[in-house]
C-alpha cells in the first residue's frame, strides 16, 4: 500500500515562491503594502506568515487568488477562457485607480440595463417589426 505524502508550505514559503516565480523583486511588493523590507525579512526569519489585513492585498497584487497564497493550491485559470478584448479590458480596469474602477462599475451597471444582448430581452419584444 503507497501512501500519498501531502507537504504543505507556509503562506510565507508560497508567498517567496509566488514572487520568484513571477519575478518580482520583495521589495515591491513591500512597497505596495506599505511596509519595510526589515518586515518582510522578519516574517521570513520567523517562518512566520503575513498578517491577514494584508492577505488580499498580497492576493490583488500576485493576480492570485487566496486560495493559492494560502495553500499553494493553483486554481483553474478563466483567463484561457477569455478572448483578447475581454484579456484588454481586464488589464486596462486593474491599471485604473480604486475611484476610477469604481466609476467604471457605475457605467457598467448603466450600460448592462441598456445595452442587453438580444438573448437578455422578453419573448414578446424579439418578434416586434
Amino acid at each position: 500500500m503507497h501512501r500519498k505524502v501531502v507537504i504543505f508550505l507556509s503562506i510565507i514559503d508560497n508567498l517567496i515562491k509566488l514572487l520568484n516565480e513571477k519575478n518580482i523583486p520583495q521589495n515591491e511588493l513591500c512597497a505596495h503594502l506599505d511596509i519595510t523590507t526589515s518586515t518582510f525579512s522578519t516574517w521570513k526569519k520567523r517562518n512566520s506568515d503575513p498578517p491577514s489585513k494584508y492577505i488580499i492585498r498580497i492576493c490583488e497584487f500576485l493576480r492570485v487568488s487566496p486560495e493559492e497564497l494560502l495553500s499553494g493550491k493553483k486554481s483553474e485559470s478563466t483567463m484561457d477562457e477569455l478572448d483578447e478584448i475581454e484579456k484588454k479590458l481586464i488589464f486596462d480596469f486593474r491599471s485604473l485607480s480604486q475611484q476610477g474602477q469604481d466609476y467604471i462599475r457605475q457605467q457598467m451597471f448603466m450600460a448592462r440595463e441598456v445595452y442587453k444582448k438580444e438573448q437578455d430581452l422578453p419573448q414578446s419584444n424579439m418578434n416586434v417589426g
